[in-house]
């Protein structure tokens, strides 16, 4: 070991500090990365865990904008010339004479491309029963590399640095070369399938934005079984309120539900036996709100909303006697806008023929359509008059009464968890049809 600090003009060790001291990988760790783009992870992690005395990056020995001298391999200031100003400056010597070919390579990419952290346990860190031969100043060096990286300066080093019989010949650099910027590449691919696997993990989870989300989703499921118009005219801002309640608003909680119903994400495509389950399935949902006809547009959402909200749940309404008037009211007018929205165009007196009101149930369905003071009430700008309140009263105690299968208990079940519609701009009027979602 002295002899080769001699031949570097070093001096000579003294002792075995002196030779620890400048050995810092004599004991080390190496951390092969799969996904190259997690050093910056662990290298907080090393900051965190250790006292770091100094970090070394490697792998900028040259790059591919680097510019090579054709005459000495160095590196050009200038890339106008193909030569450095020291080659360009040198006697040409005898033109007779053969130049000597010269058997060196410069590589092109960037080698071993690695984190290296000199780092000391911490005082607190130190085991007792070793803390004495450890000591607080012995050095390790941890190594931060890729899986590729490595692999590859394994195979370097055996061939360049341990050649048994010669030195690595330009070919054999060549090819080095040539792998290195091969694994430089399937790193960048690394990185990019790992960054798209997360994003595309992360938004199964996360929930739909917008009712337009929504719609985009489920009309990947949709779009071998309807038409394009009829994909183009579903409506999903009722059933994006429905899913939020039910906390199930996100491909995640969703994608289930939908195979469930028979729904396929036509990455097989729909048998024809089961398009035929499915299209009889939704058929029954639209025949049991009869003698009115569901909206054509709302039968595929309805048929998922019925799902989630099912007959047969029975939960104690938790607000049940401590409801504000405004809350009433909103439940009410999202009751009769919803119901509007659900039903076929040019259908809709027949929803209120179906309630089979008495004449104080009428009067108070008619008063959620003109009273004039509804959108003050459900905005808590205004308390209802006795006229107001006993409307409310009458047409929250027949929604009550209805049977659970109907459509009736179904928005009023709907509203009273939150599926709410914006008032005043939402307003139940008499000229509403339930072709738009505005």
């Amino acid at each position: 070991m002295n002899k080769k600090r001699k031949k570097k003009n070093k001096k000579p060790f003294k002792d075995k500090k002196e030779i620890e001291e400048s050995i810092f990988d004599l004991a080390g760790v190496r951390i092969a990365l799969y996904v190259p783009n997690q050093k910056e992870t662990v290298r907080g992690l090393i900051n965190e865990l250790f006292e770091v005395v100094h970090w070394q990056d490697h792998g900028n020995r040259c790059r591919s904008e680097d510019y090579i001298c054709t005459s000495c391999s160095g590196k050009l200031d200038e890339t106008r010339s193909a030569v450095c100003q020291k080659a360009s400056s040198e006697p040409e010597g005898d033109e007779d004479q053969e130049e000597e070919p010269k058997d060196d390579y410069s590589p092109i990419f960037a080698g071993y491309a690695a984190s290296h952290a000199r780092v000391k346990l911490k005082k607190n860190d130190l085991p007792r029963d070793i803390e004495d031969d450890l000591g607080p100043d012995k050095v390790v060096e941890i190594q931060v590399v890729s899986v590729l990286v490595h692999a590859w300066a394994e195979v370097e080093h055996d061939i360049v640095y341990k050649a048994i019989k010669d030195e690595a010949s330009v070919e054999e650099k060549k090819i080095l070369d040539t792998l290195n910027g091969m694994i430089m590449s399937a790193e960048l691919l690394l990185d990019q399938l790992h960054t798209t696997h997360n994003a595309r993990v992360n938004n199964q989870y996360q929930a739909f934005r917008h009712k337009t989300a929504l719609a985009t989703y489920v009309n990947g499921y949709v779009e071998t079984l309807l038409s394009e118009k009829e994909i183009n005219d579903l409506h999903f801002k009722m059933l994006l309120q429905v899913l939020r309640v039910a906390h199930k608003d996100s491909r995640q909680k969703l994608g289930p539900i939908l195979k469930q119903l028979g729904f396929d994400d036509n990455t097989r495509g729909y048998s024809d036996a089961s398009k035929t389950k499915l299209r009889t399935n939704i058929d029954n949902i639209s025949d049991s709100v009869l003698p009115f006809r569901l909206a054509k547009h709302m039968e595929i959402p309805f048929y998922i909303m019925r799902h989630i909200l099912p007959d047969k749940e029975t939960p104690q309404d938790p607000h049940r006697g401590s409801r504000s008037h405004a809350d009433r009211c909103c439940v009410l007018l999202s009751c009769m806008v919803w119901l509007v929205s659900l039903v076929e165009y040019g259908r809709v007196k027949r929803v209120k023929d179906a309630a089979k009101l008495n004449e104080s149930e009428d009067k108070a369905w008619e008063w959620t359509f003109i009273g004039v003071a509804r959108g003050d009430i459900a905005m808590g700008e205004k308390n209802p008059n006795t006229k107001d309140e006993k409307d409310m009263k009458v047409l929250w105690d027949w929604f009550e009464k209805q049977e659970r299968s109907s459509i009736f208990s179904f928005v009023f079940r709907a509203s009273k968890l939150g599926v709410l519609r914006s008032f005043p701009e939402d307003l139940p009027r008499k000229s509403g049809h339930g072709n738009s979602e505005d």
